[in-house]
């Protein structure tokens, strides 16, 4: 699918060979949109669209051809990327320039605002934008997504834990108890 001889692509794969393809783009591809780690969204020339295809099969990526590269936002570090929240909250150059920006002002913790704050309306007349709406949901879904990858982890290493602490308790019990048999035995030879 192209538009102005430029080719809309979609890559899929594992974070480490999305990171792969990113390298081997660097001068090929005209516009590069992250997603969410796992995707990578590429307008590359239409003659490079062969490359394109040998190098996704050659990494272990998938390729999908687009009629148009999805909505995107700048993040702070200058990077293009479908989920400017998620890509910000994983972004360690992001966070650099977030650390130099000024501080903003929070409201102190345990105080709401008296009155709910109105985030978008639809006067009578106006068009309803389904896209913007999915955008929305998508940024949520992918930073919730996260979170939840996070939270996974987290509770596999935790019930890891508890499972290492409980047989480590039954360890020590054993060592005590071979001890003392070790030393009634001892005690009641004559060696």
């Amino acid at each position: 699918m192209t538009t102005a001889n430029l080719a809309s692509v979609r890559l899929e794969g594992t974070e480490p060979r999305i990171r792969k393809i990113l390298k081997d783009l660097n001068g090929r591809a005209t516009i590069i949109i992250r997603g969410s780690g796992k995707a990578l969204y590429v307008g590359v020339p239409s003659n490079e669209l062969g490359w394109l295809d040998k190098a996704a099969r050659d990494i272990g990526c998938t390729k999908h051809e687009l009629p148009s590269l999805p909505e995107h936002e700048k993040a702070l570090c200058g990077i293009l990327t479908v989920s400017k929240r998620y890509h910000e909250g994983r972004c360690k150059a992001c966070a650099r320039v977030r650390s130099e920006m000024p501080p903003v002002r929070k409201e102190p913790p345990g105080q709401r605002p008296s009155k709910a704050k109105t985030v978008g309306k639809i006067e009578p007349g106006q068009n309803f934008d389904l896209n913007g709406v999915i955008a929305s949901i998508e940024i949520t879904h992918d930073r919730l997504f996260g979170e939840l990858e996070t939270l996974e982890n987290l509770l596999t290493n935790l019930k890891g834990y508890r499972e290492a602490e409980g047989k480590l308790g039954e360890l020590e019990q054993e060592a005590k108890d071979r001890m003392s048999a070790a030393r009634n035995l001892l005690n009641d030879s004559k060696f």
